[in-house]
């Protein structure tokens, strides 16, 4: 086994950088393709180019690697339709890098496990609950049977994912996470929960996008989770109505299948390829002046630049905001008309 970057690291400190001047992470979308639609994610499934080739890919994470990169996380579109995913995952694992994949699992066989299990430091299965409304318990059972067998063959460790949409699935969030815990126990290493939000096909798309109320009744259910259960949950709903660290941009990148390379913030990639004069600079007031900045660390540019149509704004999400009220409204009143249509 190659010795690893950095010695073991968390799945979880991955995403958190703590020298922003230092590459640490690479996220390498693999390509457009994806088996499945989902209203609310940011992959642009509409587009397709020269996607980079298997030499490409590698030659690209040796560059990463030597730029001092640590870990590697490989998505898409759904990154096993490609049939080089596997060898090019594997050159990652073999430079050193920490490995993972973001994968809805459908395409997943034995085969592709036992090979994960050499090369794989994290296995990261999304399920999307619109295929499981009816049986929950049926629903996730092949999600069960390859967390099972990629520990069974030796997997380090598994990630369950789920991204909450308006209508769907939080009346019976509850009874999912009870559900996959209690299969899977101590084979689940952690648990991630996001509302799809306004950028990428959410910005397309914002009627998938969850309420204010069913982002607290999610919040209310996930602490009660965590108060029953040791499993490690990862939360990122009631992130949006708080001032949290941001560290999105400030130590990765994110190289997207035509080879474009953007700071890693959520749906950067889609939306700095159709808004080309969105710019990444310096902080602007109120942030330089804000007690918590380097805390939150200036927010997202993009959700200023979606939500008000000046990027150079403070981040609407943060609760010190002075745009914070068209969160509110667009969670708690269903205001749709707050992102505009700004460069499109």
């Amino acid at each position: 086994m190659p010795t690893r970057k950095g010695g073991e690291i968390d799945y979880d400190d991955i995403f958190v950088g703590t020298d922003r001047l230092q590459l640490t992470l690479l996220e390498c979308q693999l390509t457009y393709t994806c088996n499945i639609r989902c209203a609310y994610c940011f992959n642009p499934h509409h587009r397709r180019g020269n996607e980079l080739t298997t030499a490409e890919w590698k030659d690209t994470i040796d560059q990463a690697s030597a730029l001092g990169a640590t870990a590697a996380i490989f998505n898409g579109g759904e990154p096993l339709a490609r049939r080089d995913c596997v060898e090019v995952i594997g050159h990652a694992y073999d430079a050193g890098l920490q490995t993972a994949i973001s994968t809805n699992g459908l395409l997943l066989d034995r085969e592709t496990l036992r090979d994960f299990v050499r090369i794989l430091d994290v296995l990261q299965i999304s399920i999307h609950p619109w295929r499981y409304e009816d049986d929950l318990r049926g629903g996730v059972r092949e999600f069960v049977d390859h967390v099972r067998a990629f520990k069974e063959l030796g997997g380090r460790k598994a990630v369950f994912n789920v991204v909450l949409y308006r209508g769907g699935l939080i009346s019976k969030l509850d009874e999912l996470l009870e559900i996959v815990a209690a299969e899977l126990g101590s084979d689940l290493d952690s648990i991630g929960i996001a509302p799809a939000n306004p950028y990428g096909h959410g910005y397309l798309s914002p009627s998938s996008i969850p309420s204010l109320e069913e982002c607290e009744r999610a919040g209310q259910i996930i602490e009660r989770f965590r108060a029953n259960w040791t499993i490690r949950v990862n939360d990122a709903v009631s992130h949006y109505f708080s001032v949290k660290q941001n560290n999105w941009g400030s130590y990765g990148v994110i190289v997207n299948p035509d080879g474009y390379v953007y700071p890693t913030i959520e749906g950067a990639d889609s939306l700095a390829y159709l808004f080309k004069e969105v710019e990444f600079d310096n902080l602007q007031e109120p942030c330089v002046s804000c007690p918590v900045r380097k805390e939150c660390r200036g927010g997202s540019r993009l959700n200023a630049y979606v939500l008000t149509g000046d990027m150079t704004r403070a981040d609407p999400f943060c609760v010190l905001s002075p745009d914070h009220e068209k969160v509110m409204r667009f969670y708690r009143d269903n205001d749709l008309t707050v992102i505009g249509a700004h460069g499109r």
